[in-house]
């Protein structure tokens, strides 16, 4: 499913990572765990080509980003759910429009009404998102993920926006058992009970 080959990254003289490999399976719950500023968000980006390594290569469902067309990486990132600090939403739009739009866009809109039960959105769909909630904006972020069926999923600090610890991990596993979702998050606090990826644990503000 995601492949890291010999991946390293810089910013002008600043090391990220350097030399990493690894391979998550499809169906997989992994999270990246690490201090501020180790590269987490970094990795996350390279996986949805948000950045480009400074070199190796990056592969998503068995393809090389590399050299990838845009045309190409539109389509993949089709069948990602991502959700970084911004949540990908808009502020002047409800709850409802939004998902309506999002899963039209997408032509997923038959999986609309199962999302908005599971994250009970019922009462928030007339609400303007700017008035929102930060947890109640990580909920539709994640809603509008399940209602697109995203096989893998992208998930920045998730615990920093959630308010309940133990009902975002229920989710978390819900997604990833019911609904066969590959999850992978990062975290600043390794969560014992779900697979880790060990690369940042001895990282020092960007420097491993």
């Amino acid at each position: 499913m995601i492949e890291f080959v010999d991946v390293s990254k810089f910013y002008s003289d600043r090391c990220v990572f350097s030399n990493i490999n690894f391979y998550i399976r499809e169906g997989q719950l992994v999270q990246i765990s690490g201090g501020f500023a180790c590269g987490k968000t970094t990795l996350l980006k390279l996986i949805c080509r948000l950045e480009k390594p400074t070199s190796g290569d990056v592969k998503i469902f068995g393809e090389s980003l590399n050299h990838i067309r845009y045309s190409r990486l539109i389509h993949l990132r089709k069948h990602m759910g991502i959700v970084f600090d911004d949540f990908g939403l808009i502020d002047n739009m409800t709850a409802k429009q939004y998902l309506y739009l999002i899963t039209k866009l997408l032509k997923r809109k038959q999986y609309l009404e199962e999302s908005i039960d599971f994250f009970d959105l019922g009462n928030l769909l007339n609400t303007k998102i700017f008035n929102l909630s930060i947890s109640e904006k990580y909920r539709l972020a994640l809603a509008r993920i399940l209602a697109l069926r995203a096989p893998l999923v992208l998930l920045d600090e998730p615990f920093s926006y959630y308010k309940s610890f133990q009902e975002l991990i229920s989710i978390l596993r819900k997604l990833n058992n019911d609904y066969k979702m590959t999850i992978v998050f990062t975290n600043f606090t390794p969560i014992e009970s779900i697979d880790s990826l060990d690369i940042f644990s001895k990282c020092s503000v960007g420097v491993q």
